[in-house]
């Protein structure tokens, strides 16, 4: 899986672009054989106003399937990139369910699935 990360008014630091990669890796992981390509893009909609206003997308590109794309906003960075991260996860895994039901093949497992969406997500290391 290809994972680029963009920032729009928002300074990332390297170790701040590591912890975002390790966070998005960690709940898609489980669905990285449909997995080509992941963009997180970053912006502060607001500037100096304040609020809620860090916004975090976050597009999947599947092979077979068209592009799905999410959008979250916190306070903080981190906040809104693990809404975002986390329901990337639900909406690719209703996708991928959608598909195998329509040609007739089992869905993900429901333990694996739970594992991810209750912040235990499994990783591998290939």
């Amino acid at each position: 899986m290809q994972l680029r990360i963009h920032a729009n008014s928002v300074r990332l630091s390297s170790s701040l672009r590591e912890r975002i990669a390790g966070q998005v890796a960690a709940v898609l992981a489980p669905f990285d054989p449909w997995i080509q390509s992941v963009e997180v893009s970053l912006a502060d909609v607001n500037g100096q106003r304040g609020g809620v206003d860090k916004q975090c997308r976050i597009e999947l590109r599947t092979g077979r399937r068209s592009p799905l794309q999410v959008t979250d906003k916190a306070s903080g960075i981190m906040a809104a990139v693990g809404l975002a991260a986390r329901r990337a996860g639900f909406a690719l895994r209703r996708q991928t369910q959608r598909w195998r039901e329509k040609h007739g093949r089992a869905g993900l497992g429901r333990s694996s699935a739970e594992r991810v969406f209750n912040g235990q997500a499994e990783t591998r290391s290939d």
